[in-house]
């Protein structure tokens, strides 16, 4: 389940969804250089948004990672995978 949030502020910035997705397609073919290009992008492009966080795409720099046999840095991308989206709500 996606937040609502979230996709609001990926619609303010398509190009990002476009980058995660095609990172996630060259993933699929194990093109691994070419997924980590691409989700390497979208999480400079989604650096922009306000107060969110990306779990999807910290999950498929984790997935580059393990594949390229880097666990423990997968892991650390994964675990920033599990806390969710982060909302800072300002007063």
């Amino acid at each position: 389940m996606v937040c609502p949030l979230y996709l609001r502020e990926m619609r303010r910035k398509p190009e990002t969804i476009l980058f995660w997705k095609v990172g996630n397609i060259y993933a699929e073919r194990n093109e691994w250089d070419l997924a980590m290009k691409h989700y390497n992008e979208a999480l400079e492009l989604s650096k922009t948004f306000e107060n969110i966080k990306i779990p999807e795409i910290y999950r498929g720099i984790g997935r580059v990672k393990w594949r390229n046999g880097d666990f423990s840095t997968a892991i650390d991308y994964f675990d920033k995978t599990s806390k969710r989206v982060f909302i800072e709500i300002k007063p």
